[in-house]
């Protein structure tokens, strides 16, 4: 059964190829290079595989001699030690031998691997031959030619390895390369029906999250069209208003002054009745409230403000002359001219207003309903931004995928030209 690869001509120079069919493509275009380099690398193993078992079979020979000579040429120092470098020098390359495993491997990086191995192996056979060659001379001269004989064929070896790595090897890394990229294409490409599968489930979320923040808009449009609801409502904005005015006129230049007042307090630099310390606090975090929750004339507000001026009077709170100026005729707007009155009266009227109104259980509930539809529609909001956001982040992924695919495209397209002398477009289908 045959391979078909499906291939669309665009011209007489170009062609494109879909990427599922790009590797069989190129392993019919460069088959007959391919089965060059099987063939070729076979036959480097063939002689490599000899030139080892000669090399093997000449240390053997060198060994059972030099043992033999040991022992019946003792009496000889001088061929006693030239035996016994003999004999050491072939136990070394033959355990190198022995140690050392190269097998064939077609891949840039096979090749690269199987020259360096019997490069390393030369190495340490011509590196223990030239260590004991000098304790083995004038000796042992016929076994030492057929020695060097044996390693010279390793390196006729190594050199026509490395004209063949140096011919062939640029051709096999770059379709390794091109191997390699595809891969990282299909990768790309199930990333992105991912993505895309992601982002089709948050536009879903998305529109569930608008569908659901229409409804509660409505629900919560019905409640405050109801006239009850509007009159409360309209109460509590005339409160907003006053607790604005009360903090940018009424109260406008005393912010400052009574939170040194009661750093001044907190440091025991200035006594003051503990009954009156919390108050100072609370009229900073919610002033409208703790006014409003006052006696009428305000007298805990007064009492404060007078031992402000003491403090201020007595040089406590490092005031300037002109701010302290303001301050004080504040004071004495609010303590002796009863500034406030009017926010006090209205505002207090307003709050039994709404008193009355919330103790409408009708009213009541409604109120309550429309709380929590309000903080329902911030959540909603929330999440809706939440999902705009991890959308956004997909697509900026998925450009980025795309510019990647680009890159790798490209880059495949100019190497199969390179190894194969063809220009070719890869389409995506």
């Amino acid at each position: 059964m045959f391979n078909l690869v499906q291939v669309d001509i665009l011209s007489d120079r170009q062609m494109s190829i879909s990427l599922n069919q790009l590797e069989a493509w190129l392993s019919k275009e460069l088959e007959e290079y391919l089965r060059t380099i099987d063939k070729e690398t076979s036959s480097f193993q063939k002689n490599l595989d000899l030139a080892i078992r000669d090399l093997k079979e000449t240390c053997n020979d060198i060994l059972k001699k030099s043992e033999r000579d040991m022992v019946e040429r003792k009496r000889e120092p001088a061929f006693y030690r030239a035996a016994r470098a003999a004999n050491r020098m072939s136990r070394e390359i033959s355990e190198t031998l022995t140690a050392t495993v190269v097998k064939e491997d077609r891949s840039y990086q096979g090749l690269k691997t199987f020259h360096e191995n019997v490069e390393k192996l030369l190495t340490s056979a011509s590196r223990a031959r030239d260590q004991w060659i000098p304790q083995i001379r004038p000796y042992y001269i016929l076994d030492m030619m057929s020695l060097n004989s044996s390693i010279d064929k390793l390196k006729r070896l190594i050199n026509s390895l490395r004209k063949f790595q140096s011919k062939k090897a640029p051709t096999l890394r770059a379709v390794e390369e091109i191997h390699a990229k595809i891969t990282q294409i299909e990768e790309l490409r199930r990333e992105e029906e991912a993505s895309n599968q992601m982002i089709t489930d948050m536009k879903k979320k998305l529109s569930d999250v608008e569908e659901a923040s229409i409804d509660k808009r409505k629900a919560y449009q019905k409640i405050t069209e109801d006239q009850r609801i509007r009159t409360l409502l309209e109460t509590e904005r005339r409160l907003i208003e006053l607790r604005e005015e009360l903090t940018a006129s009424g109260l406008s230049h005393l912010g400052r002054p009574l939170r040194k007042f009661l750093s001044t307090i907190e440091r025991g630099e200035f006594f003051i009745q503990p009954e009156y310390k919390q108050p100072i606090t609370d009229y900073l975090n919610a002033p409208l409230r703790t006014f409003l929750k006052e006696k009428e004339g305000y007298p805990v507000l007064k009492m404060i403000l007078l031992n402000v001026q003491k403090a201020i009077q007595d040089k406590k709170l490092w005031i300037k002359e002109k701010k302290a100026k303001k301050v004080l005729a504040q004071i004495d707007a609010i303590v002796n001219k009863n500034s406030l009155d009017r926010i006090y009266a209205e505002g207090s009227g307003l709050i039994a207003q709404r008193r009355i109104e919330l103790a409408n259980a009708s009213v009541s509930e409604m109120y309550r309903e429309r709380v929590l539809i309000r903080k329902e529609v911030d959540e909603l909001k929330r999440r809706k931004s939440e999902v705009l956001k991890q959308i956004q982040g997909i697509e900026e992924e998925a450009k980025t995928r795309e510019s990647q695919i680009r890159e790798h495209t490209m880059l495949i397209e100019r190497m199969a030209k390179e190894v194969t002398g063809k220009q070719i477009t890869i389409s995506m289908a």
